[in-house]
């Protein structure tokens, strides 16, 4: 069975946009993942715990590696601005004040709890106060050939938390992404 393995993970300060504001990209292996029905959740595990505590600005999953200069290139734009990168899978970009989304081809989420819009500094994101979101499974979730994980996020600081979530609770069928203490 393949195996879901980051092979790499890179956090890049965007002090430009302000203090505590970071984009961390996450490149899947290039092993086949394995397919799943899971729900994708968005600021906490399949089983609604590890509930992230801070503001994302933005999520990209593309189907493809993102080369270094791409992923250098992308930690200088503004959060809210949509990707111009091939290979997009999905994007939320949490702007709007009409439910938060925009999506190049819609994925609708469900909050579970408190999850806000706000804005600090000029930068527009779904802020998580105990709550997470939820979207439904879909077959952009699917990366035989490895992926990358793009997320914009502010996390409160100390805090350990899940920030994507797509894995059976102690399998190895999706993946995730947390913070870590002392990385947030």
């Amino acid at each position: 069975m393949a195996k879901h393995i980051f092979s790499g993970v890179t956090r890049h300060p965007a002090a430009v946009l302000g203090a505590g504001v970071f984009l961390i990209s996450a490149l899947l292996g290039l092993a086949q993942l394995p397919a799943n029905t899971h729900p994708l959740h968005i600021g906490a595990d399949q089983a609604g715990g590890g509930r992230f505590q801070g503001d994302i600005a933005a999520i990209r999953l593309y189907h493809r590696a993102l080369t270094t200069l791409e992923i250098t290139n992308q930690s200088r734009t503004h959060p809210n601005a949509k990707s111009a990168l091939s290979g997009l899978a999905a994007e939320w970009i949490f702007s709007r004040q009409d439910g938060g989304l925009t999506n190049h081809a819609v994925l609708p989420f469900t909050a579970v709890g408190p999850v806000a819009l706000t804005n600090v500094g000029g930068i527009s994101s779904a802020r998580f106060a105990g709550g997470y979101l939820t979207v439904s499974n879909d077959a952009r979730f699917s990366f035989p050939n490895g992926g990358t994980i793009e997320v914009w996020v502010r996390p409160v600081p100390g805090v350990s938390a899940r920030i994507l979530d797509k894995i059976k609770p102690g399998g190895s069928d999706g993946f995730l992404l947390d913070t870590h203490p002392g990385d947030s």
